[in-house]
């Protein structure tokens, strides 16, 4: 068992689609033509390469299988991800298991992206052997390395993404209108994540799939002291995804329940006094300038200065 955990990030806007079959939540999917990176294929191998290794490429590979494919994350804690994947952060995350999809689909291919800026050179290799060999059994090996570079690697600039890919067959999946849905069993579901931007309803809509489920609801909380993620379940106790999993947070503000060193009974927000209020409010010229009917002329002729 690998014990590998996928998060899939996705809109609000689509929540009712993605919990409307029962029984199963359902994931749109994509064919390596329609990746969101058109360089993607430009990935099996290096293309300025001799002609005569160029056309027996074209004519042993020939086009890449179009397989469905649907796109996840190894962590639920990249804020990029939030942004742009789930409707800047008002959207959700979901947490798959992977060895619970085995048996719903046992000729799964599911790996991490490889990021890189060129082709990978024992793909190149293994093609000049296929070229000059003319041996089945290295065209055979130059197939399955392109597949793989095909559906697992991406360029460099989207390492972020921390990309991490299920491909299925044709019958794994179903037609819903001009797309295709791959409908994954309850049982794999162990997290839902909410984004700290979601509104009330959508809360409210997931904390009763993640009941219906059985799986625990989580909300993504921003931090007032730090930009590392936390997050928080429905009793209370804060969590953070570290090294691959979700551990709790032991220490926290005794006042605000954020996490805290373990040194620190308070946040540094908690920790500040009457007396601290007082000594800032003294010490901020700008009250000074306020308080003299000042203030706004001197912004006025800083801006004017600066613009000049």
């Amino acid at each position: 068992m690998s014990g590998h955990k996928m998060f899939k990030y996705a809109s609000s806007a689509h929540m009712e689609k993605i919990f409307a079959k029962d029984g199963f939540i359902s994931f749109r999917c994509s064919r390596p033509n329609e990746f969101n990176d058109p360089y993607e294929l430009f990935l099996t191998i290096d293309r300025n390469c001799e002609p005569e290794l160029l056309a027996f490429y074209s004519d042993a590979v020939g086009e890449i299988p179009q397989l469905p494919t649907t796109c996840f994350s190894r962590s639920p804690a990249i804020v990029p991800m939030w942004a742009h994947y789930a409707q800047n952060a008002s959207g959700f995350v979901v947490e798959i298991d992977e060895d619970s999809l085995h048996e719903a689909f046992p000729r799964k291919m599911v790996g991490n992206v490889e990021y890189r800026d060129s082709a990978d050179d024992q793909v190149q290799y293994v093609l000049r052997m296929a070229y000059t060999t003319c041996k089945p059994r290295h065209t055979y090996s130059l197939h399955r390395a392109v597949l793989h570079a095909s559906y697992f690697t991406k360029m460099a600039f989207w390492e972020y993404e921390l990309e991490r890919r299920l491909v299925v067959l044709e019958t794994d999946v179903r037609k819903a209108g001009d797309i295709e849905l791959l409908d994954i069993p309850w049982d794999a579901v162990t997290r839902i994540v909410v984004g700290p931007s979601a509104t009330e309803s959508t809360k409210a809509f997931l904390r009763e799939a993640a009941e219906k489920i059985g799986c625990p609801y989580l909300d993504f909380e921003i931090s007032r002291i730090s930009v590392i993620p936390h997050f928080r379940d429905q009793e209370g106790k804060v969590w953070r995804f570290e090294e691959g999993s979700f551990h709790p947070v032991p220490d926290l503000c005794e006042k605000c329940r954020e996490p805290v060193s373990e040194e620190h009974d308070l946040c540094s927000f908690c920790l500040i006094q009457e007396a601290d209020r007082v000594d800032a409010a003294k010490r901020n010229p700008y009250r000074i300038l306020d308080h003299y009917g000042m203030l706004e002329g001197y912004i006025s002729a800083k801006n004017k200065g600066s613009s000049e």
